[in-house]
């Protein structure tokens, strides 16, 4: 335990040397920002953005196909443990048909603020 609270102190002291290092000045520019620059400037940039760029899609396409996968087995399993005369648990969005607050039976909602006929008496 105490070999791990010694190790962690000396990379502690070791990131404040680095980091005062790169802050010398050298003509009119820091290290760090020379360094920044090199690193920006390098070819080796570009190689490693394109492999990241395709593990990216890479990533994408395995997780839409172990989606759709588990997706199906789930339905698989879902309609297995369903008898023939029970429903699956549909959710539907609709509105409802019976006439509302302010509407009249066939539908127009005239005595409603918002109403295209302005005539707001009840």
């Amino acid at each position: 335990m105490l070999s791990g609270l010694f190790f962690m102190l000396k990379m502690i002291a070791f990131t404040v040397v680095v980091v005062l290092i790169l802050q010398f000045k050298v003509g009119e520019q820091t290290l760090e920002f020379r360094a920044h620059q090199w690193i920006q400037d390098s070819v080796f940039v570009d190689y490693v953005q394109t492999s990241i760029d395709g593990g990216v899609k890479a990533t994408k396409a395995g997780y839409q196909k172990v989606h759709k996968s588990v997706n199906t087995v789930f339905n698989r399993m879902s309609r297995k443990n369903r008898g023939k005369d029970e429903r699956s648990l549909a959710i539907e969005l609709k509105r409802s048909k019976q006439s509302g607050y302010g509407e009249k039976e066939n539908g127009e909602d005239s005595y409603l603020p918002h109403s295209r006929n302005k005539n707001l008496n009840p």
